[in-house]
């Protein structure tokens, strides 16, 4: 985070499989992209159970967890973004850390 506040791993993925519980039908596959230390995306590739009022509440519970200045979007994909190698993974930081670990 802008401050120097660490959100795990372990943490943010947690808080993702908790509104995947949530919303099963809405959400096939999904990454969380730190762009910049300010900037969040989370893409999604939807399922049936998609619709906007979905996408609001994972914002909103996702801004939760992030500082007043972090910018956070949500990103309808047809793909999730693989990391370098080619791999799944559900969280990738594109400002030098390591794709599993801490994301700030």
């Amino acid at each position: 985070m802008p401050s120097g506040k660490i959100l795990s791993s372990g943490f943010l993925l947690d808080a993702t499989y908790e509104f995947l519980l949530s919303y099963r039908t809405a959400v096939r596959e999904f990454c969380l992209v730190q762009e910049s230390v300010s900037s969040i995306c989370l893409q999604v590739v939807r399922g049936d159970g998609w619709n906007q009022d979905t996408e609001q509440k994972i914002a909103s519970r996702f801004r939760e967890f992030l500082e007043p200045n972090v910018a956070f979007r949500v990103d309808l994909v047809d793909e999730c973004e693989k990391t370098r190698t080619g791999k799944r993974n559900p969280i990738i930081s594109r400002i030098g850390r390591q794709p599993l670990g801490p994301f700030c």
